[in-house]
């Protein structure tokens, strides 16, 4: 009687049988091995260890450097920086051009002469110069600032005056202006050796001469000998001795 009523009891669970409550019950995932996973498992994310090791630095090769060299972009930086180093000697460049013209008066409008320094100058060396067939005496005088004439000599020598270049003039003739200037004038010093120069004419010069400045002596790598006897210079390329002559316009004799 017993084991009817519990078979009873068993069976008769409000009509729900255990293949139902099977049925109904949730489903969990088995995370063992050989068993297989029917519901959707979650993937985790588990943070990877990182170690971290020193880079080894790649040799630069000779055929790298090539490849840099020819790659565009290089080339372009390569030009921009060569331009400005080339930009910036360019304006060195000016500066001290300017600074010679400054000291090379034949370039200057206007322009100061000292003829007081020409004439305190004791120790002026002569040379015999020749100018459209005539003779005159010429001064290597290295403390002038610009190659000058006298009026009247450059009137007697038939030389072209350009009266509209003038140029200030100071020192023992007064403060005023120069007469004008003649251009281009051929100066032959020896049968090898003509050089040619621009002279300032000065109306109130008293010596009928030429005075070579130091700008112009310069330019034909001018020397004195050590003997005081010649001066060299330098003429179409080859170095020329010339003759120190007596200077008669200040009392010395031939």
């Amino acid at each position: 009687m017993r084991g009817s009523k519990c078979k009873k009891k068993v069976g008769s669970g409000k009509g729900l049988s255990i293949s139902k409550l099977l049925k109904s019950a949730p489903k969990k995932s088995v995370n063992s091995p050989g068993v297989s996973l029917r519901g959707k498992a979650t993937p985790v994310k588990i943070p990877a260890k990182i170690t971290s090791k020193p880079i080894p630095v790649k040799a630069v090769t000779k055929n790298d450097l090539l490849n840099l060299l020819r790659s565009a972009d290089f080339r372009n930086l390569l030009r921009e920086i060569l331009q400005e180093e080339i930009s910036s000697v360019k304006k060195v460049t000016e500066i001290s051009e300017d600074q010679e013209q400054e000291e090379d008066i034949r370039e200057d409008d206007p322009m100061d002469i000292d003829i007081a320094r020409l004439e305190n100058t004791k120790d002026l060396l002569v040379l015999d110069g020749e100018v459209n067939g005539i003779s005159i005496q010429c001064l290597a005088d290295t403390c002038a600032n610009a190659s000058f004439i006298q009026r009247e000599a450059a009137e007697e020598l038939k030389l072209d005056i350009d009266k509209s270049i003038t140029h200030n003039i100071s020192g023992a003739l007064g403060s005023g202006r120069t007469f004008g200037m003649v251009k281009g004038v051929s100066i032959k010093l020896t049968p090898n050796c003509t050089i040619t120069e621009d002279l300032a004419v000065l109306s109130d010069y008293k010596h009928k001469e030429i005075g070579l400045s130091r700008t112009c002596l310069k330019r034909y790598n001018y020397d004195v000998h050590e003997s005081r006897e010649h001066v060299a210079l330098t003429c179409d390329g080859k170095n020329v001795f010339i003759l120190i002559v007596p200077n008669i316009n200040r009392g010395d004799k031939k």
